[in-house]
């Protein structure tokens, strides 16, 4: 296989999420193909270097609604599911 530098980043992604997906290192590494050295040092690197979590706020869509307004919904939408924001709104005017 060679030494760590050879994996792409696309191959260090698929460690990091088979792993996260629930993996031990040995499955990871029969499945990928990759020494379990490899799989736990990829992981390990990726995990020291940069929380995963707060990757998600880096991408998609911007949140339209504040933080306020979800609280709000929270209370609303639970009442009436199937209701269409025009008749939340006329509810709550």
């Amino acid at each position: 296989m060679g030494k760590k530098g050879d994996l792409s980043g696309f191959e260090r992604g698929v460690v990091v999420g088979a792993r996260r997906a629930g993996l031990s290192i040995s499955e990871t590494a029969d499945l990928l193909g990759f020494s379990r050295t490899t799989i736990s040092r990829v992981y390990r690197e990726r995990s020291e270097k940069e929380e995963i979590s707060s990757e998600r706020q880096l991408y998609g869509r911007k949140c339209l609604v504040d933080v306020r307004g979800q609280r709000r919904m929270g209370r609303l939408v639970p009442d009436d599911r199937k209701a269409t924001g025009t008749q939340i709104n006329k509810q709550n005017l």
